[in-house]
């Protein structure tokens, strides 16, 4: 029988987690190049760290959940905790009417399309009335 000592899982769950990092760190700088590009992967990955502590301080704990949390840091600045144009996404992420970290989650990720969609149509209607 094979027995695994709780010191070989803390190894595993260790590389489990630099994994999962680096794979963010790819993400991002696939799908969010403009955003990134000026961050060495130093800073990057410090970012992305910690921003997966904030996910966690949050109660979100899946890699897809983490994975959009990261997604809307680096759409909003890094910042929007503290930045108040988007003091809103907090509210979203601190709701005490919804109890599931998951679901506050998603609300704030369809209210985030939400709110670009009508900033993109708002931004062709200026246009084209000279604004």
């Amino acid at each position: 029988m094979l027995t695994i000592r709780s010191h070989q899982l803390g190894v595993f769950e260790e590389a489990q987690a630099q994994h999962f990092l680096l794979h963010l760190m790819a993400h991002v700088r696939t799908h969010f190049p403009e955003e990134v590009g000026v961050l060495d992967d130093a800073l990057l990955r410090a970012r992305i760290e910690q921003g997966v502590r904030q996910g966690h301080a949050l109660g979100l704990v899946t890699r897809r959940d983490l994975s959009r949390f990261i997604n809307l840091l680096v759409a909003s600045d890094w910042e929007f905790a503290r930045a108040p144009e988007h003091a809103w996404m907090k509210d979203y992420l601190e709701d005490p009417g919804v109890s599931s970290p998951s679901v506050r989650l998603e609300r704030l990720v369809q209210e985030f399309i939400r709110r670009g969609e009508l900033e993109a149509r708002n931004a062709v209607l200026r246009e084209e009335f000279g604004q």
